[in-house]
């Protein structure tokens, strides 16, 4: 029952909030959203529950011509060709949160100049933002998100082959000597992109690579990723950007870096994050147990709620046909 009966208690706010010693400037990580969905390509809004998405399953062929002789004379005889399609569902699914506190505590809070639902709704934004990178990343068969979303870019780069193992390819006498050949020599990270009909336009990294690629050293000794140790680097792989995901959805122990075309991956949103408070609402948990009534406790809360879906129709291209997959990912 504790995912239905968390709520904002005053011991939760009074040790640093509501104590008249304390700083009033409430010191915290920037919120951050989602990194996926930055770098993914947006549809237009959808006003459905599922969207339908065409993908091409065969190219049309041209050809060249030449005179054939005929009774009538020569003639130019042009060939025959066709298209065809097929596609996949996105399906839009909710996500929401309510967060219940004891109007006590928010009027304390409000006499200590706090504005409480501006400290919460920015963290609601991020914890959302967090619940869509791990789907999109890390999701299989539904074991995050929900069943009809698909499975998560880092477990199907794990099914098409798409993985570099740093375990067991990167080092002395393993596939790649070293972490630079891992990602961009032949038949590194890129490649495995590049293979199948796509080009890198972004990346998104453990932040633990920042190290890892600082580290990386010419034969002469120079650093390869690092040119100016007085200012920030500006991470970029063969000239695609790179991210470094801080909301906690990417997992290091699963994926280090995920490279690919992140055009080929689409969200689509049908109702973006909207906010309702509430004063006189029973909130139960899922076997319908009543938790709080808010009228007759004297509670308020706010419900954060969105709709959206996504997909990666993974259409084949001209370069591949077969085994395309415009990601792949690096995998300790």
């Amino acid at each position: 029952m504790t995912d239905y009966s968390n709520y904002i208690s005053r011991s939760d706010a009074s040790t640093y909030l509501l104590d008249d010693q304390m700083s009033k400037e409430i010191i915290e990580a920037l919120p951050t959203q989602s990194f996926c969905l930055r770098m993914m390509k947006k549809l237009p809004p959808i006003s459905a529950a599922t969207y339908k998405i065409p993908m091409t399953t065969a190219f049309p062929t041209a050809y060249f011509t030449s005179e054939v002789a005929g009774s009538r004379g020569a003639t130019n005889t042009k060939k025959t060709t066709d298209m065809t399609w097929s596609g996949v569902t996105m399906y839009i699914e909710e996500i929401a949160v309510i967060v219940p506190i004891p109007e006590t505590v928010v009027a304390d809070l409000a006499a200590a100049n706090y504005d409480v639902w501006g400290m919460v709704k920015p963290r609601l934004v991020e914890a959302a933002g967090k619940l869509i990178d791990q789907s999109i990343l890390y999701d299989s068969s539904g074991d995050i998100a929900p069943a009809n979303w698909p499975d998560g870019i880092v477990t199907q780069c794990a099914t098409k082959s798409n993985t570099i193992d740093v375990s067991s390819q990167i080092g002395s006498g393993l596939t790649f000597a070293d972490l630079y050949d891992g990602i961009l020599a032949d038949n590194g990270l890129f490649s495995l992109v590049e293979q199948d009909g796509y080009l890198v336009n972004g990346a998104l990294s453990a932040i633990s690579m920042k190290g890892k690629l600082r580290g990386l050293r010419s034969s002469e000794g120079v650093p390869i990723f690092t040119n100016d140790m007085k200012q920030s680097n500006r991470y970029l792989l063969d000239g695609a950007p790179m991210e470094f995901p801080n909301n906690g959805a990417f997992d290091p122990a699963k994926s280090l870096l995920v490279v690919g075309d992140w055009s080929q991956a689409v969200y689509g949103i049908r109702q973006d994050i909207t906010w309702k408070i509430a004063t006189e609402a029973s909130i139960h948990d899922s076997s319908g147990t009543l938790v709080y009534n808010l009228f007759q406790d004297d509670m308020v809360a706010l419900r954060m709620t969105m709709r959206l879906g996504w997909a990666l129709p993974n259409p084949i291209n001209q370069v591949n046909s077969s085994t395309q997959f415009p990601f792949a990912a690096l995998v300790p």
